[in-house]
């Protein structure tokens, strides 16, 4: 994998990702860093100057539409069971997960607003939940 700015379009880094990424990559800010879904549904922090994982999450039940807050040190993860988990990026661990945000079916993409301060996501039949 290459990384390009689009300002410049000139390269920040190169990395081979590991065997295991699957789809679902998603950068931080700065592009230092990246979390990716495994083939197993796990996701994966992978820091793209060293080349080398980060952090594991230790769940594989992942769905789709992980994003990072703004300042890097949180990820969103949509579950298959329809609840947004998030996660400490730095060290990776479990972070309070009661945000009101649960879907009766798998969530899909998650977003945090500009400041970080809330977040929203969709649901499979389109619903939209917040949070702050």
């Amino acid at each position: 994998m290459r990384v390009f700015t689009v300002a410049t379009h000139q390269q920040v880094s190169a990395a081979r990702l590991p065997a295991e990424f699957s789809d679902d990559l998603v950068f931080n800010q700065d592009l230092t860093v990246a979390a990716y879904k495994g083939r197993a549904g796990e996701v994966s922090l992978w820091d793209t100057i060293a080349g080398r994982t980060i952090g594991d999450l230790p769940s594989t039940t992942y769905g789709q539409g992980i994003a990072f807050s703004p300042d890097a040190s949180v990820i969103a993860v949509p579950g298959v069971d329809g609840a947004v988990q998030l996660w400490r990026t730095d060290p990776v661990h479990a972070l309070d997960t009661t945000l009101g945000i649960s879907f009766p079916d798998p969530s899909g993409a998650a977003v945090f607003s500009a400041n970080g301060h809330s977040m929203a996501a969709q649901g499979s039949d389109g619903s939209v939940a917040e949070a702050r």
